[in-house]
């Protein structure tokens, strides 16, 4: 191997290859082909250069033979480690196509932009760019026009691989070295495609870019002024901060290569503010760039030195250092121009800008000092007169930071253009300078404390007035509150609640009040509800009601949701008739659209505006039940159930207020009881035995309160949910109370009743059969009600009948209760007239007879309350006889209750009060055993019972049990 490195070195250094013949290339052309597979790197280089030497200066047609043989080994040099073998075989392949013209490579072409594109390795791709660009130089600039398009198009898509642009971008660095001055008209063109690719998300791709940009700088610097450096500028002030990196670093060459600086040499001071410049340098920049481009590149530069990103900040400081003779002056002179571009920024979307400008800011007040204020006084006070929005907020951000900056004497020396300032701010047609005025605003009182309330916000309130600036003052109030509530709202509350009240402008800033509204709200209230209590019944009372809710509905916290709930409740227990209607219309619109968990207070609520159904004011009735049906419509099962007791306790005490009459609150045409009926619906269906019959108990209690047209409405929905429990087993105090409920309903409504006939008929007939005798009491009572809308009795009595002959017991209790109802049937037919007295008289002495005591005493009973009332009819003496007979036969009893009772019921049936005029007819009839048994009894007992007041017993004691 050290043969051929010294063998191919004579060669290059005795220019041999002028000499060749076709002998000599017989023996050297193998050596090269070899040298090109040497491990060293000098041997492949010197091969590659000897290559072209030889087809650059010898005759091509003896080369031409060995072309298949030579080819490869460029190629594989080509794609070498090495930078330097790289560029000696590129120059080797330029040297032969254009020694041999393009048609004796139809392949190298296709296979340079392959390799351009290769995904192996960033070295393949500069090889073969480098070589590309050096065959495309020996083509000529024809060849070139032809492929840029090509290549500028791909190395600008987004859409393709990323080492796919990067293999283009690098044509970049090697064309201008090829084609020079000739390759001018590109670097317009390519100036995109650089920029960029200096944000791609690939770090390859950003290095390639630079180098690309670095390379048009040093190569074109004229040309990159005007192309590049417009470009360079946004790219500064660009979001991403790769842009502005790469932006700095290249901007940073342009302005070396203008003062004719280096820019290798290290900046690395004790100080950040040590520079290196020089007039010259300054004097070379002013001259290339212009005063205007000069004050904006350096502007950027600048900023740059307070960016988010530490390698920014450090290429920023870098460059500046070199390029600037003196900080403080050069600040000076860029003052105007930074100011601007901080304004932007200062307003600016993006986080990062607003970072950078803010520390901008404060770095130029602390290098300055605060004797720099009237110089940027001026400037931002110009800034809130441009029309450019981003300006005038960038000023209101620019001031909070140089008041951050700043000492209180500062600030208080300079607050007369500083006010003014914020409150034209504050007053800005756009909402984004408001904002940030806000947050001056809050700077400012910061700063010099309450001071900044009495300067401004007296201004804000005063332009409220003018129609021009209203709508602007009434949002920068509320931007104000939305920074400084605490300390804003003090000052508004008490001028806002006196009278006139300002809703307007309350409900625009308890939107932004936060918490603090909270602290407030035992003046806002009285204030809201006056000022809704004097336009009731206006044109105005909608946008005052709007008002009021905007108010409550921004409070959200637990202490200001109690504060309202009980102080709206207790001015509806005022005698103020609009107050009451004004508190509880205020009530019925914080339930209906809040959206905050009240639940703790329900309980209150319920109580308090079931007290308001019985108001004399028809709107204060109307709005208290839309409030309640406000309420009980968004509660759970869970929570309707636990409300039942208190439910039913409140219906009670409305109960007692009316005094028997209806409850006016339930009464409401198409309203009625809907607002509680889901509760008490709720509790009969899924509650506790407990809370069922609760339930149950409640609703009848707003049955007695409600009138029969209120009622209908809902007659389906009690209905159903009663017949249902009943039919299920639970305990007689449930029945009882559900029998209670649907009885009271039928005598209230009745025919409305008459869809539901079936069902409760044969739950009442169910319920007869209960075996709680409490149960079979209500359903009787429930049946008697049920009569009156039947339209066919009679088979109601016969299966009620029927059920008696089949019952299993004869005995201690059905017929006693069948002699009761012998009785109620007989008096009616003695006062009616009716036909069936004789074969009702004609079973009774039976009954007197019959085996059982406790039935002989209840027929003695029954005969005597029948004919006791004075009322009543006297009975044929032929119908009494028998009775007469049986009675006087148990006079002798050996029951003590059946003889005394027996005299009693003589008396009555023989009208013995009234006289003897009784006894006389039937003694007419009698026999002689007969009437001596009655004159004994009469002398004996008769007489003196005659004498004595009646008992007022009823004959059915199931009644009072």
């Amino acid at each position: 191997m050290e043969a051929t490195h010294h063998c191919l070195q004579t060669l290059l250094d005795t220019k041999f290859v002028h000499f060749i013949d076709a002998p000599s290339l017989a023996l050297i052309m193998p050596i090269v082909q070899r040298a090109f597979q040497d491990r060293s790197t000098d041997t492949r280089k010197m091969a590659a250069q000897i290559i072209g030497n030889m087809y650059s200066l010898t005759d091509q047609k003896d080369l031409s033979p060995y072309l298949p043989s030579v080819v490869p080994g460029l190629k594989a040099s080509l794609l070498d480690p090495v930078p330097e073998v790289r560029t000696v075989s590129a120059k080797a392949l330029g040297a032969m196509v254009k020694g041999m013209g393009e048609s004796c490579f139809d392949d190298l072409l296709p296979w340079l932009m392959e390799t351009l594109a290769s995904e192996q390795s960033s070295v393949d791709r500069s090889g073969a760019a480098q070589g590309l660009a050096e065959v495309m130089a020996a083509l000529g600039v024809e060849k070139l026009d032809k492929l840029m398009p090509d290549v500028v198009q791909t190395a600008s898509k987004v859409d393709i691989a990323s080492h796919v642009r990067d293999g283009y971008i690098m044509m970049f660095i090697y064309l201008p070295l090829t084609f020079g001055e000739k390759f001018t008209p590109y670097v317009g063109p390519i100036i995109p495609c650089i920029l960029k690719a200096l944000a791609d998300e690939n770090e390859y791709v950003r290095d390639t870019a630079l180098r690309a940009g670095q390379r048009i700088i040093s190569m074109y610097a004229e040309t990159a002024i005007a192309l590049l450096l417009p470009e360079l500028e946004q790219g500064l002030f660009d979001n991403l901060w790769r842009i502005r990196f790469s932006s700095v670093q290249l901007l940073g060459d342009l302005l070396f290569h203008i003062s004719g600086v280096t820019g290798k040499m290290t900046t690395e001071t004790a100080s950040e503010d040590d520079n290196f410049g020089t007039t010259q340098s300054n004097k070379a920049i002013i001259g290339a760039l212009g005063p205007e481009r000069r004050n904006r590149v350096l502007s950027g530069l600048y900023m740059g030195r307070s960016d988010t990103q530490l390698v920014v900040r450090q290429a920023s400081l870098h460059v500046w250092k070199i390029v600037v003779s003196n900080t403080p002056r050069t600040l000076r002179e860029i003052l105007p121009t930074l100011f601007t571009l901080l304004l932007g920024f200062l307003a600016s979307t993006c986080p990062d800008k607003r970072t950078i400008a803010a520390r901008t800011l404060g770095d130029l007040v602390k290098k300055l000092g605060e004797k720099i204020l009237p110089e940027i006084i001026p400037i931002l006070e110009e800034g809130l007169r441009s029309d450019k929005s981003d300006e005038r907020q960038g000023v209101c951000i620019g001031l909070s930071e140089i008041m951050k900056s700043t000492s209180k004497d500062a600030v208080l020396v300079f607050s007369e253009s500083l006010v003014p300032t914020v409150r034209k701010a504050l007053c800005d047609p756009l909402e984004e300078v408001r904002e940030a005025a806000a947050k001056t605003f809050e700077q400012l009182h910061t700063t010099i404390g309450h001071q900044a309330l009495d300067d401004i916000l007296p201004m804000l309130l005063k332009q409220l007035e003018d129609e021009e600036t209203s709508e602007f003052a009434l949002d920068g109030l509320k931007q104000v509150m939305a920074v400084k509530s605490r300390s804003v709202l003090p000052y508004l509350v008490p001028k806002l609640t006196a009278p006139p009240v300002n809703t307007r402008v309350l409900a625009f800033l308890s939107a932004v009040a936060g918490d603090a509204l909270t602290r407030h709200l035992g003046v806002i209230l009285p204030a809201l509800l006056s000022s809704l209590k004097d336009k009731l019944g206006s044109e105005e009372c909608l946008q005052e009601l709007s008002n009021c809710q905007t108010v409550i509905l921004s409070v959200e916290d637990e202490v200001g949701q109690r504060i309202i709930i009980e102080d709206l409740l207790e001015a509806t227990r005022g005698a103020d008739a609009g107050l009451r209607q004004a508190s509880v219309t205020i009530l019925n619109g914080y339930f209906s659209r809040t959206r905050l968990d009240y639940s703790a207070h329900t309980r209150i609520l319920l109580s308090g505006l079931i007290r308001l159904m019985n108001d004399p004011n028809p709107e204060v009735l109307s709005q208290s039940w839309d409030t309640i049906n406000s309420i009980t419509k968004k509660l759970d099962a869970g929570s309707q159930l636990s409300l039942i007791d208190d439910l039913h306790r409140d219906i009670r005490s409305a109960a007692a207020e009316v005094k028997g009459q209806h409850l006016p609150g339930f009464c409401l045409p198409k309203k009625g009881v809907t607002c509680i009926l889901p509760v008490l619906r709720e509790g009969v269906l899924t509650g506790s035995p407990e809370q069922k019959e609760e339930a149950a108990r409640a609703l009848g209690g707003v049955i007695k309160l409600t009138s029969a047209e209120a009622l209908r409405p809902s007659v389906v929905n009690i209905t159903g949910p009663l017949i249902r429990i009943l039919g299920d087993r639970f305990a007689w105090t449930v029945k009882t109370a559900l029998l209670d409920t649907l009885t009271l309903l039928l005598a209230k409504v009745g025919i409305a009743l008459k869809p539901f006939l079936p069902q409760l008929q044969t739950t009442f007939l169910k319920a007869l059969q209960d075996s709680s005798r409490a149960v079979r009491l209500r359903a009787a009572e429930s049946l008697g009600q049920l009569v009156s809308i039947h339209t066919k009795v009679d088979p109601l009595f016969t299966e009620q009948l029927s059920a008696i002959r089949n019952a299993e017991d004869s005995g201690i209790p059905i017929a006693c209760s069948g002699i009761r109802a012998m009785g109620y049937l007989m008096r009616h037919q003695l006062r009616s007239g009716g036909p069936e007295i004789p074969r009702l008289l004609w079973l009774l002495p039976q009954s007197l007879q019959n085996q059982s005591s406790d039935i002989r005493l209840v027929t003695e009973r029954v005969l005597w309350w029948v004919c006791k009332e004075a009322e009543t009819p006297a009975l044929e003496p032929s119908l009494v006889k028998p009775l007469i007979k049986a009675l006087l036969d148990n006079t002798k009893d050996k029951n003590t209750s059946v003889r005394a009772q027996s005299e009693h019921t003589l008396v009555s049936l023989l009208r013995l009060r009234r006289g003897d005029d009784g006894m006389q007819s039937i003694s007419a009839i009698l026999d002689s055993a007969s009437n001596e048994l009655l004159s004994e009894c009469y002398r004996r007992s008769l007489k003196k019972i005659s004498s004595l007041p009646d008992s007022n017993e009823e004959i059915d004691d199931t009644i009072l049990t």
